[in-house]
């Protein structure tokens, strides 16, 4: 987050800077922390967003951007973006 920025704010920035991506909040998926070395703990929000627009490509932290099905993620490196991902199926299989 940058000062003055809302977490709403930076969560679309992000999503944009990352993946080239622009889109729409839909709800609050969740909010997790993590320990960090560097920073002690890490307070991690998670932001549901389903409407977007653009085109997906790989911002400066990662080497490609690719649509994959729940069945076919690949070992997730951080145990709190598996978190949300574990919220947002909850979520997604009791809505649909």
């Amino acid at each position: 987050m940058e000062l003055g920025e809302s977490p709403e704010k930076a969560a679309l920035r992000e999503l944009k800077e990352e993946t080239g991506l622009s889109g729409r909040i839909e709800m609050l998926l969740g909010v997790s922390s993590n320990p960090s070395a560097l920073y002690h703990t890490v307070l991690m929000v998670g932001y549901l967003i389903r409407q977007y627009t653009g085109t997906l490509i790989a911002g400066d932290d990662a080497d490609d951007a690719v649509y994959l099905h729940y069945d076919e993620l690949p070992e997730i490196a951080f145990e709190s973006h598996e978190r949300f991902i574990r919220m947002y199926y909850a979520l997604y299989e009791s809505v649909d």
